[in-house]
């Protein structure tokens, strides 16, 4: 994959998470009937804030604009903290609101936190390797893919098969991953990277879907956050 493609990505990312999302947040916001905490509204806000910045960095590439492409990585050492801030605020509202705290409901979002923080830095470490900045960038908005997946299953799936929106989802998100490893296979360095990501998502789903994220030590430590 060219870093330049990395835009076309971005916006069947975007268009995904609207149908996702829209029904449940977007629309209501829109139409003034939302009734949502201020940290849905930050998760949102950075959330697209995030994903512009991804759309538009491989495009200020391909039109020569370096200084502004700088800039704009520059401004991200403070945007995508304040993105992982809203992450751990919306989580920690969410099973504060639980009556019935779940460690699958703790594990999927840190899963994913986890895996955003690390292609990020490995992004900011490597920013002067086109290959692989553009890699890891990538892998920043992956998890990203599974939220906004699974709700959109759930909105547009009938009500007979709705119950494997998650299924589906992880299979797709799979697929994805699987073929950015082809596409790169012949390139010897980066290949890792994807069958790396890979490994570890499979491993996080596999926990999912068996409930070992319902071990009582991932329920403790849920408990736990909830409770700070």
């Amino acid at each position: 994959m060219k870093f330049d493609q990395l835009g076309v990505f971005v916006l069947a990312l975007m268009i995904v998470a609207w149908y996702g999302f829209g029904p449940s947040y977007f629309q209501k916001v829109l139409g003034e009937v939302a009734d949502f905490s201020i940290y849905f509204h930050l998760h949102a806000f950075f959330m697209v804030i995030w994903l512009l910045i991804i759309f538009i960095q491989p495009v200020l590439i391909r039109n020569g604009k370096l200084k502004l492409h700088r800039l704009i990585g520059k401004i991200t050492y403070v945007i995508f903290p304040m993105m992982i801030l809203s992450i751990l605020l919306l989580v920690h509202s969410q099973l504060n609101q639980s009556e019935f705290v779940t460690g699958t409901e703790f594990f999927i979002p840190f899963k994913d936190i986890v895996i955003m923080i690390f292609a990020y830095i490995f992004g900011v470490y490597w920013k002067q390797n086109i290959a692989l900045h553009s890699r890891f960038m990538i892998i920043s908005i992956i998890p990203m893919i599974e939220p906004s997946l699974v709700r959109m299953f759930f909105n547009v799936l009938p009500e007979s098969i709705v119950e494997y929106s998650y299924p589906l989802t992880i299979l797709v998100v799979d697929i994805i991953i699987i073929l950015l490893a082809v596409n790169d296979f012949k390139k010897e360095k980066v290949r890792w990277i994807f069958p790396g990501l890979l490994i570890v998502l499979g491993i996080c789903q596999t926990m999912v879907i068996f409930e070992y994220s319902e071990s009582s030590w991932i329920v403790s430590l849920a408990k736990w956050y909830a409770g700070l």
